[in-house]
């Protein structure tokens, strides 16, 4: 490992990609993914969880680091149950791919 791996790496981190499964998701995931991150892929539905997980990880080369968790963004019970979750297994970082109202709303302000 290089020094710059040592002081910027994701190796062994955990990465919350809120709207994981969408276009702008699945991306900023696969760059996670490709940088040694660990991720979870928030999402409202199970279906396109499965969806984005086959699409992420197609020979299953990252199998084992990654997850998804249902999800939605847009109820304020949903995303405190997740983020309590995310912080009782150590998550190291949070990125979001989901639009957000003018105001910030819920997630915007507690995160």
């Amino acid at each position: 490992m290089s020094f710059l791996d040592d002081i910027f790496g994701l190796d062994g981190k955990t990465a919350i990609v809120a709207g994981g499964a969408g276009v702008i998701g699945t991306v900023m995931s696969a760059a996670l993914l490709n940088a040694g991150a660990n991720v979870v892929i928030w999402s409202r539905t199970q279906e396109s969880i499965d969806q984005a997980l086959q699409k992420l990880s197609p020979s299953d080369k990252f199998v084992d680091r990654i997850a998804g968790k249902r999800v939605d963004t847009g109820s304020e019970a949903e995303v405190a149950d997740g983020l309590k979750d995310a912080v009782s297994n150590k998550a190291s970082g949070f990125v979001t791919g989901v639009s957000m109202p003018i105001d910030g709303g819920y997630l915007a302000s507690n995160i």
